[in-house]
């Protein structure tokens, strides 16, 4: 690209290792065994470009690192493009080496005019070109496994099975935290069957709802006292995290805080539908999950069903609705029963 080419004749650095991570919460998760390995291979700090509540994520499995925090609502034409205040804010930096692990429009927009020697990482096919190493954006792989593919073109990846474990950290004796949301409607098995599930736990274990303060109104809050379960309100990641450090497992759907949670070392139960759990799931043994396989669930290749993981719309549902609180009761109490002993 002639932008690039141009911005290259006249080099302005300071010499840093700049890695550009957009992302929500879970994929801020998976792009921490990538940006370790940066690290290791440089030897040296790394700033992370990353939106705020990225931030308390990443400064659990990293350390030796800066920020530079961009707001979302500074990327414009429904955040695809950088707006002028955040490219400012990156151009401040003045990186030698920029990995770039979002590999979309927003971050291609941000690092298009940089003067920085070297451009890494991975896009999609129309944005390769701004790139000194580049790979595309592989589809069928662990999404973990997708950020490590981004920093593979120029350092090399040896082992990694050993880069993406992540430390286990639970007691059996703590709580249960259950998380009844998700990013999207089809992939929410429903608070109705959360409290049900909550209920049953209840006559065993310490249990608690945990969501964002505000989410549920004082209907829902009464019909959570009325079931004996308490609901645990957070007003920002931080809260969310250290909650989370409080329970043995997480119960949820496929969700940023159950990545959180296999960060943080505790047990995960996910319950599935229309994402596949070979690509999401967090990695190791202490994690399992619950779905019911359709015609049209995810093929064994695919992320995400047809409907793109129900963000094109889903006329039933039926992947969530057909899980029912007894099957997937029964598979936590085995679980719990398996990773206890």
């Amino acid at each position: 690209m002639l932008i690039r080419k141009i911005c290259k004749l006249y080099p302005v650095n300071k010499g840093s290792i700049v890695i550009v991570a957009l992302h929500r919460l879970g994929d801020s998760v998976f792009t921490i065994p990538a940006i370790k390995h940066i690290q290791n291979h440089y030897k040296s700090k790394v700033t992370i470009v990353c939106f705020p509540h990225s931030l308390p994520i990443f400064q659990i499995g990293l350390r030796d690192v800066e920020y530079c925090p961009l707001e979302s609502n500074n990327f414009y034409f429904d955040k695809r493009v950088a707006g002028l205040k955040n490219k400012k804010i990156f151009k401040k930096i003045k990186p030698k080496i920029i990995y770039d692990l979002t590999g979309v429009m927003s971050s291609a927009s941000l690092i298009l005019t940089s003067r920085a020697k070297e451009i890494n990482g991975m896009s999609r096919e129309q944005f390769k070109y701004i790139f000194d190493n580049h790979v595309l954006i592989r589809n069928k792989a662990h999404q973990i496994d997708v950020y490590l593919d981004a920093i593979s073109s120029n350092i090399q990846i040896s082992k990694r099975d050993k880069l993406i474990q992540f430390p286990v950290n639970y007691n059996k004796e703590d709580r249960i935290l259950i998380h009844p949301l998700a990013g999207w409607k089809a992939k929410q098995w429903g608070l109705r069957k959360y409290l049900m599930l909550a209920k049953k736990l209840k006559e065993k274990y310490e249990v608690y709802l945990i969501a964002p303060k505000n989410t549920y109104q004082f209907e829902i809050k009464t019909t959570c006292e009325f079931n004996a379960v308490d609901l645990i309100e957070t007003e920002s990641v931080n809260e969310l995290i250290e909650q989370i450090k409080k329970c043995s497992i997480l119960i949820g759907n496929d969700s940023g805080p159950i990545q959180i949670a296999g960060l943080l070392g505790k047990l995960t139960f996910t319950l599935y539908g229309s994402t596949n759990p070979d690509f999401h799931l967090p990695i190791g043994k202490n994690h399992s999950f619950a779905s019911v396989p359709l015609k049209c669930s995810p093929k064994a290749e695919d992320k995400l069903c047809f409907t793109h993981g129900g963000l094109y719309g889903c006329p039933s549902y039926e992947c969530m609705n057909l899980l029912s609180v007894d099957a997937v009761y029964n598979k936590i109490s085995s679980f719990l029963s398996k990773v206890n002993n």
